[in-house]
């Protein structure tokens, strides 16, 4: 093998994969890392939630604050290793489903997606592996 025949079977390769991985993925990244956000000037920040006004204490109020009741339909508790042997349970039988779950969280693995989204990952991974199985 040339240098050149391994250079254009490199290349072709190389397209190969982000054309498998899709072009917009890899500008939506390469804008994050490399744009600054210039819509504000340095300085001139907007620092109205910065500093919140502070309630006044009121004598006969309770003391305690009060704590959000638990959504009915909340989830239990995901781990991460939840989310990761959903993600190798599906691959293993519908890899393509997988691939399009990912693709539309944004994600291009299941361990970058944040943590509010795991449930939601969780229910797709099994939903899609029901569907497999029906």
């Amino acid at each position: 093998m040339t240098l050149e025949t391994a250079i254009q079977e490199n290349t072709q390769a190389l397209r190969d994969l982000i054309t498998a991985l899709g072009a917009d993925a890899y500008r939506k990244a390469k804008a994050v890392d490399d744009e600054p956000d210039f819509s504000t000037p340095a300085g001139t920040e907007d620092k109205t939630l910065a500093d919140p006004p502070k309630a006044a204490h009121t004598p006969n109020a309770p003391e305690t604050p009060e704590e959000p009741a638990p959504a009915e339909d909340a989830p239990a508790d995901v781990t991460l290793d939840d989310v990761r042997a959903a993600a190798l349970a599906l691959v293993k039988t519908n890899r393509d489903g997988l691939v399009d779950i990912l693709s539309d969280m944004d994600v291009a693995k299941a361990t970058e997606l944040p943590e509010d989204k795991w449930a939601e990952f969780i229910d797709r991974v099994n939903g899609a592996a029901q569907g497999e199985a029906a």
